[in-house]
């Protein structure tokens, strides 16, 4: 009898083996993963275009068929992607993008007295942390 009880408990624990195992993810990324809103700035190479990302480096995204979407050289956006690979062709990851917004840039302008009266002194509430500077640009949010 304590044979039996000796097998059955081999068998159950051979049994249960492969179901405790966990999955190995070093294959990459899965279809799954996506970037909260990032920012990152267009950049031309040739007729194509790749993102210069604040967080993630450069991208070079593989769905530029966005019909919605034109890229301008040097124009600031907020995007979400998902990334497929790292190190792909000179470039830190390449990505599919999922979201893609311009966002208002401009050049700093300098307050004189002869330009006081083009400049509006509505205030505006900025919150501390809606102020970041990143990849040399001043990020500001407001409403």
């Amino acid at each position: 009898m304590k044979r039996l009880h000796w097998v059955i408990a081999m068998l159950c624990m051979a049994l249960t083996f492969p179901t405790l195992q966990s999955c190995d993810d070093d294959e990459g990324y899965s279809i799954g993963d996506f970037t909260p809103w990032l920012w990152a700035t267009v950049r031309n190479n040739g007729g194509a275009y790749y993102l210069d990302c604040d967080v993630w480096g450069t991208l070079w995204p593989v769905n530029t068929d966005m019909g919605w979407y034109t890229p301008v050289e040097g124009q600031r956006v907020l995007t979400t992607f998902n990334p497929l690979w790292d190190d792909y062709a000179g470039y830190d990851h390449a990505v599919k993008i999922l979201g893609i917004e311009n966002i208002l840039t401009k050049q700093v302008e300098t307050l004189t007295p002869e330009t006081e009266e083009e400049f509006g002194n509505d205030s505006v509430t900025i919150y501390k942390v809606d102020i970041t500077i990143s990849n040399g640009d001043m990020n500001i949010c407001f409403l």
